[in-house]
């Protein structure tokens, strides 16, 4: 969550970068295969820190591991068929986006909940974010270039409140311990974990957006947040590097 919002306001303080005939903000990447490979690495990492979360080879640590899997491949499937009903076909990019959603959507209840719960976190953690990134790109243009709020910023809220609606003391025995504040609503029906999620979700975005908002203006006082329009214009691999990463040919 702060992620994504701190990416937001820097998205939104820098600006959208100047259109081209030849260039769309919703454009793909640049090249698909290297996107695959790094969320290929990217999902291999995130086992790690959801897993190494529990501070030890235990219970809680495979639960973390085996439940992020699945989340991350319910929200690869969900973001797949919601491409297929949408537009009739699907792409790898958005399948890609799909899983991270899975991933983030996971990561604060990963600890918490079992397996039937991480498939409906993933599937829900894809369409939230899949509606979320086309209502950013399409209606209100904002130039996120890596989704970073549409994906981390969205799915972390809605894995925040998912904690506070599937957490189970029989996937953790914490969630009933001393001090705590119990189980989740779904689990228990008790709302007081689910109220204190959404608590601290508000609070997180609310100091995320004003710690970041001053971060890059003290920035901007040493330095320009953006290149001027010419060197944009120009490219700034040409005008910074001397040399191009992409030769694009008219075909």
């Amino acid at each position: 969550v702060s992620a994504g919002v701190a990416g937001l306001v820097g998205a939104l303080i820098v600006g959208a970068r100047k259109e081209e005939d030849n260039y769309h903000i919703s454009s793909g990447a640049h090249s698909v295969p290297y996107t695959f490979l790094g969320a290929v690495l990217l999902f291999i990492g995130w086992l790690g820190f959801n897993a190494g979360s529990a501070g030890g080879i235990n219970e809680i640590a495979v639960n973390a591991f085996v439940v992020s899997i699945i989340s991350a491949a319910s929200g690869f499937l969900a973001w797949v068929l919601l491409e297929w009903a949408i537009h009739k076909r699907p792409t790898i990019l958005g399948s890609l986006s799909g899983l991270v959603a899975g991933l983030v959507g996971i990561t604060p209840a990963c600890g918490f909940v079992g397996i039937y719960s991480s498939i409906f976190i993933g599937a829900i953690a894809a369409i939230v974010c899949y509606m979320g990134l086309s209502f950013i790109k399409n209606k209100l243009r904002w130039d996120d270039s890596l989704d970073a709020f549409s994906l981390h910023g969205i799915g972390g809220v809605w894995g925040g409140i998912a904690t506070g609606l599937f957490a189970s003391s029989k996937v953790n025995p914490q969630a009933t311990g001393e001090g705590t504040l119990g189980e989740g609503l779904f689990i228990s029906g008790s709302y007081h974990l689910f109220l204190e999620q959404l608590f601290s979700i508000v609070v997180c975005i609310v100091f995320s957006a004003i710690v970041s908002f001053v971060i890059f203006k003290i920035i901007a006082l040493f330095t320009d947040l953006r290149v001027c329009e010419n060197i944009e214009a120009q490219g700034l691999d040409i005008a910074l590097h001397g040399e191009q990463a992409y030769t694009m040919k008219d075909h």
